[in-house]
């Protein structure tokens, strides 16, 4: 589009912002769709066959296909990544080094202070 409505100078200079701009949506729709369909994770049993499951589902659907390939796979090891899981409801301490965005039912993860989580690691929170 900003090629097409100015030309391709401006599309190149202003490029970056609109992928930032792309990927800041991306990321707040995962935040807002987690709060807006699940609300706060606490510790518990739910069948497999409940509303609760198959809306964390969807929740961890717009993470992945989503969120994933516009901004957490870009943010990953960088503070936007820390702060935007704690939008998601992980308690994450100063200093923490995070490279994955994989924390399934954030609410019920707590990374303490310093700690480090490696690139494509899991932090299961739940068995089916």
């Amino acid at each position: 589009w900003l090629a097409a409505a100015y030309n391709y100078g401006i599309a190149a200079a202003l490029g970056g912002v609109v992928m930032l701009l792309a990927g800041a949506m991306a990321a707040g729709s995962a935040v807002v769709a987690k709060w807006v369909l699940v609300g706060r994770i606490r510790a518990g049993e739910h069948p497999l066959w409940s509303s609760f499951i198959w809306r964390n589902e969807v929740v961890d659907t717009f993470i992945e296909m989503v969120s994933a390939p516009w901004f957490a796979r870009a943010a990953t090891g960088t503070p936007a990544l820390v702060w935007w899981l704690r939008a998601l409801g992980a308690r994450i301490g100063r200093g923490t080094w995070c490279e994955s965005y994989w924390l399934p039912e954030a609410d019920l993860v707590s990374l303490g202070r310093n700690s480090t989580v490696n690139r494509g690691c899991v932090v299961q929170t739940h068995l089916f």
